[in-house]
């Protein structure tokens, strides 16, 4: 990963301030065992013998803190180069395909390096390789969840009477991927199943565990399970993996075009928003059902509802109604109805980016968590 190497020499830079000594960078051949000191007021000096012999046991934590005492083999060579002091030989290991190594070097005249200050040196040290550490595994889990999530793109399939819209906005800070997803999946019969769903956490976990949901619902609608089975056969699902420890909040909504209806089941996850075409009206479907991952026993239920030509359906995830506008206030679920009441007059194909451009002037640009929004419309209903 890219290191930030202004940070590096601010910790370079502290150190000699704190301390009162010089630091000076340390150059090792990648294939060789010979090392090059840039001595201040000396030059490029090699080092008596290889970095591995100076910092034997002395190694801690990833890193290595070698004391130059008076007397020492580094403090004899140091003085025959032209620079007597005391100090210690760090070496931080291997940071962006280089290592990382430096002299810390106090003039011999004044008053040497102690036990306390090399302890110093060593939590510092240490400090920064765990940054380092943990920098490198965020690269690395965001590379690992962005390939999940590329192989498991959301998708909504093109199914006869139904036009379908979906949106993915991810948190503007955000340093990992997250778990929002949705699935328009087209079945038999005139009929289709449509997924909204927000796995907890973000990262490989949430990656990975929103993948093995949307493949397992997917297999739960070709067997024609009603949604409460399909979520209920989810949970035991997941609950099966004992190292889990994320749960994930859905809407499963079949819809069955010849009969005109939708059922569903909301475990644990917003309200959807049903915006009826004749006569005009708009109203939330409030059948509610507990999270899924969470609890063993989790008791899940079918909402049920008439469509009409016409209707529209809106999911959402709960980036949007907790997004926070620079004072801290949340969009909220009233906020999102009165934006979806001004906005549902107007162009249906371009609803969800004007309903995101509003989350945008609402938050300043800055949303805290992911969003995901899709919608539904229902053209043609009835037996082909």
């Amino acid at each position: 990963p890219d290191v930030d190497e202004d940070a590096l020499s601010r910790v370079r830079e502290t150190l000699a301030s704190e301390l009162g000594v010089e630091v000076a960078p340390v150059t090792t051949e990648p294939f060789e065992d010979t090392c090059v000191a840039s001595v201040p007021g000396v030059g490029d000096v090699e080092l008596p013998r290889p970095l591995g012999e100076l910092t034997r046991g002395y190694a801690d934590a990833g890193v290595a803190v070698a004391p130059i005492g008076r007397g020492s083999a580094l403090a004899t060579w140091l003085a025959h180069a032209g620079k007597p002091c005391t100090g210690a030989l760090i070496d931080l290991g291997e940071i962006a395909g280089r290592r990382r190594v430096f002299l810390v070097m106090r003039a011999a005249d004044e008053e040497p390096v102690d036990g306390e200050e090399l302890d110093f040196l060593r939590r510092v040290c240490i400090d920064v390789r765990q940054a380092v550490e943990e920098g490198e595994r965020r690269v690395h889990d965001t590379r690992i969840s962005q390939a999940l999530q590329s192989g498991m793109k959301n998708e909504l399939q093109r199914v006869e009477g139904i036009t379908a819209h979906g949106l993915y906005s991810s948190a503007t800070e955000a340093a990992l991927v997250g778990g929002d997803f949705y699935d328009l999946i087209r079945l038999p019969n005139r009929r289709a199943c449509v997924i909204l769903g927000d796995v907890s956490g973000k990262g490989v976990e949430a990656a990975s565990v929103s993948a093995a949901v949307r493949t397992a619902l997917g297999a739960y609608a070709w067997e024609g399970q009603p949604p409460a089975r399909m979520v209920r056969l989810l949970n035991d699902f997941l609950l099966g993996f004992s190292r889990l420890e994320t749960f994930a909040t859905l809407f499963v909504g079949v819809i069955d075009l010849a009969r005109a209806t939708l059922t569903y089941c909301s475990a644990g996850h917003p309200p959807a928003i049903f915006l009826r075409d004749e006569p005009r009206e708009m109203f939330t479907l409030d059948e509610q059902s507990g999270v899924v991952g969470a609890f063993r026993g989790m008791s899940y239920h079918d909402g049920r509802v008439r469509l009409r030509e016409g209707d529209r359906l809106l999911l959402y995830t709960d980036g949007v109604t907790e997004a926070r506008s620079p004072s801290g206030a949340f969009f909220g679920e009233q906020g999102l109805r009165d934006a979806v009441m001004e906005e549902a007059s107007g162009d249906y194909e371009h609803m969800l980016d004007r309903l995101l451009a509003r989350l945008d002037a609402f938050t300043g640009r800055s949303l805290d968590d992911d969003v995901a929004m899709v919608t539904l419309r229902f053209d043609d209903l009835g037996a082909a």
